[in-house]
């Protein structure tokens, strides 16, 4: 498969020791050439990985799976909510009081979604709505 191929041949291939796992191959020939895949812990270096210790368990080896799932998709919610803040701060910094509250709703959407996700606490993101929000009124004049 060339696909699989490509990716043992990467020089940071976060799949390397998961590649033994015979579920993961199988999925692997079902993904189109070309298409973008997302494995779980492409953030770690590569000496972590190697130095992983290989679960005894097929309990402990699907458990493994489903954390580092869950990991992937936690960090994608996680850089989602950080990035929309960091882009209302910096329209706030800019002085721009239009884009800001053009901003403002897609922010606190974003900030309540990650409430509902598990990645905030439900005080956290009152706290932030509420301290955006007053930024921006008080950049309206308001």
């Amino acid at each position: 498969s060339g696909l699989l191929d490509r990716l043992v041949t990467r020089k940071y291939n976060p799949v390397f020791a998961m590649l033994r796992c015979q579920h993961l191959r199988q999925h692997l020939r079902l993904v189109p050439a070309g298409t973008t895949v997302i494995f779980p812990g492409a953030l770690r270096d590569q000496e972590e990985e190697a130095s992983k210790v290989m679960p005894n368990h097929k309990s402990a080896e699907k458990r493994d799976l489903q954390n580092a799932k869950r990991n992937a998709v936690n960090t994608s919610n996680r850089t989602r909510l950080r990035s929309q803040i960091r882009r209302l701060r910096e329209l706030i910094a800019k002085g721009t009081p239009q884009d800001a509250l053009n901003a403002l709703p897609a922010t606190i959407s974003i900030i309540d979604k990650s409430v509902q996700k598990g990645v905030l606490h439900r005080n956290a993101a009152a706290r932030h709505k509420a301290r955006l929000t007053a930024h921006v009124n008080h950049l309206q004049g308001k």
